[in-house]
């Protein structure tokens, strides 16, 4: 996914060499894990990866709003299995799967801190509650994981192949789950929590990947080259410091010791944002081509 943010980011570097503009720094184009290793990027000053938006009409008809991921949710994946003894496998998987989904539904909402300075950048921007509560209960509705725990069912297994017959008990089930994690939830009290929701020790609890939610700082001057350009182009879009609910590279970028921001400078619909890492992620060509100087710009300004 995201192809549409890498493309950018090549056009850009392209764009920059071209533009004969002076810069006093190194400006690297990274893609891939193995990148993230390298000397020049670890020695890096600031890092841009994929993120926030220009999401249209956000806030009211007309006024954008332009996110700028400072943070991001920290990730705990991990499987149940069980297999079939007197009681059929599966049986057993749905049931633990079901008391998972419980305990994560009994999940109380909390604003973190990121979630927090998102809050007081709106309310800032256009004053008060009135432009505020829209914008907030409109990212709520994109994404319950701004202000709780979730975890997500990603697939559902009986049997030790696909093809066995239907009329017959399959030896083994289990259930893989997604979950995001806000800053703040530690991943192995996390783990312990799961245990206690699953409550069967004939069900193994297998953790497939975990690491705590990243953030850098709000106030940077990245923040300041994005809302310095982007209010240059638009003065009443809110250009807000955002937790993003999603891992990106930044979670890497940041463990190496730089600073890193999640921003795609493309103007989306509230169904193009929806639609993002799923099976219809689409953006507008017209705006992926707006795009581009927004983010030469920017580039140049924290290059010089």
């Amino acid at each position: 996914d995201a192809l549409s943010h890498d493309a950018l980011d090549a056009l850009a570097l392209i764009a920059l060499k071209r533009s004969d503009v002076p810069i006093a720094r190194d400006v690297v184009f990274a893609i891939g894990a193995a990148s993230f290793k390298d000397d020049v990027v670890k020695n890096a000053q600031y890092a841009l990866s994929e993120g926030g938006f220009v999401v249209e009409s956000a806030l009211r008809p007309g006024e954008d709003l332009v996110d700028v991921d400072v943070a991001e949710n920290g990730a705990f994946r991990f499987a149940l299995t069980s297999h079939t003894d007197s009681e059929p496998a599966a049986e057993r998987i749905v049931r633990a799967a079901g008391r998972v989904l419980a305990h994560m539904s009994g999940e109380k909402e909390r604003v973190t801190a990121p979630a927090a300075r998102e809050l007081d950048d709106v309310g800032r921007a256009h004053g008060g509650i009135e432009a505020l509560a829209p914008s907030w209960f409109a990212r709520l509705a994109l994404d319950d994981a701004l202000v709780r725990d979730t975890c997500d069912i990603t697939r559902l297994l009986a049997g030790a192949h696909a093809g066995e017959r239907a009329d017959v008990v399959p030896s083994t089930a289990s259930a893989t789950f997604a979950c995001r994690l806000l800053p703040g939830t530690d991943p192995r009290a996390f783990q312990d929590a799961i245990l206690v929701a699953v409550d069967d020790p004939r069900v193994d609890v297998r953790v497939l990947d975990a690491w705590p939610a990243s953030s850098s700082n709000a106030d940077s001057a990245v923040v300041a080259a994005i809302r310095a350009r982007m209010k240059s182009e638009e003065p009443g879009a809110a250009v807000v410091a955002a937790l993003a609910a999603d891992d990106t590279a930044c979670r890497v970028v940041r463990a190496a010791g730089v600073p890193c921001y999640g921003f795609t400078p493309i103007r989306v619909t509230k169904a193009e944002r929806a639609s993002c890492r799923g099976r219809d992620e689409r953006v507008r060509t017209a705006e992926l081509e707006r795009a581009l100087p927004r983010l030469v710009d920017v580039v140049a300004t924290l290059a010089r």
